[in-house]
């Protein structure tokens, strides 16, 4: 491109190589053009720039919702055993809460609308004025349900098993020679691995409640069942149960997520042994699937139930 105008001589533009006093017009629609265009990269540029301010702020956010997600899990990871199970059991104590609150709720309607007597709840209803009597002291509207035509009885065990199972023995309680003292029940338990927690029982050996009791490792007492629990070190809960001598372990964490309908036990043969209170008798039956899966393993000691996880007792 040349210096210099062939016309005029003057010195060219450097930019556009146009000459100053011959292409004017040219020139100057040219610098405009350009200095829209720098206008149109400057407010791109901004605009970019506010873009990612946007983008980095979502980042900044989701990685700090991603850290406290972390340290909250890292939290819960180093709580103590007894932690672990005091924060289940609230969590299970608040479904009751729950349960009981809507089953109070239930019972209240059905009394308020005479489908149901219950003297307790229908003297709450008219103290607080949402249910008038009668002046004969009984209730308006339609004749009331009586509540004892609802009661249920006990059922009957043996007629239990025989729907549900196949019977192997049936004995009287105080006719066995398994039963465990205090002190065998405690040192059995102990030799397995599990002395973490209390061992407690309810029953004595004429099949009389009492409100549950810590046993003790120097007593001849014998009682037909006794329980302790296992926290495994994932945190997994299990409830051991001996009756009659035999031991049995119920694999709570697994129970309560399960979706199989169907609670999970583990012994240390197909047979599971049961205790009736009311008839005070020891039932060793092999339950049907569809009222109870027993999963068999060759020894229920501690070692054994921290290799039980819930993914090993869905194989």
């Amino acid at each position: 491109m040349a210096k210099f105008c062939w016309r005029c001589g003057a010195k060219l533009h450097e930019a556009t190589g146009l000459c100053p006093n011959c292409d004017a017009n040219k020139l100057s629609s040219a610098m405009e053009h350009k200095q829209q265009l720098d206008k149109n990269i400057d407010s791109g540029s901004a605009s970019e720039s506010v873009l990612s301010k946007k983008v980095i702020k979502r980042r900044r956010k989701a990685e700090k919702k991603a850290v406290k997600k972390a340290a909250k899990k890292a939290k819960k990871a180093s709580w103590s055993l007894g932690k672990k199970i005091r924060h289940f059991l609230l969590k299970f104590i608040s479904v009751i809460l729950l349960v009981v609150l809507v089953a109070v709720g239930s019972i209240g309607s059905l009394v308020y609308f005479d489908m149901i007597d219950v003297p307790i709840v229908g003297e709450l209803l008219n103290k607080l004025g949402l249910k008038e009597r009668n002046r004969d002291g009984s209730n308006q509207d339609e004749e009331s349900i009586n509540l004892d035509n609802y009661r249920v009885e006990a059922p009957d065990a043996e007629e239990f098993f025989q729907q549900n199972s196949q019977i192997l023995t049936e004995i009287d309680v105080n006719d066995s020679k398994n039963v465990l003292t205090e002190a065998q029940l405690i040192n059995t338990l102990e030799e397995r691995g599990f002395k973490d927690y209390p061992v407690t029982t309810e029953y004595t050996m004429d099949g009389v409640y009492n409100d549950a009791a810590t046993i003790s490792d120097s007593s001849s007492t014998k009682h037909p069942i006794y329980q302790t629990n296992y926290v495994t070190e994932n945190g997994e809960i299990w409830t051991i149960f001996v009756i009659d001598g035999d031991i049995m372990a119920n694999p709570v964490s697994y129970n309560i997520q399960s979706s199989l309908g169907v609670q999970v036990i583990v012994s240390e043969s197909d047979a599971v042994t049961s205790y009736d209170s009311t008839t005070n008798k020891f039932y060793k039956t092999v339950p049907d699937k569809s009222a109870l899966i027993v999963r068999v393993v060759e020894k229920i000691d501690a070692e054994t139930l921290e290799k039980l996880t819930i993914g090993v007792i869905d194989e």
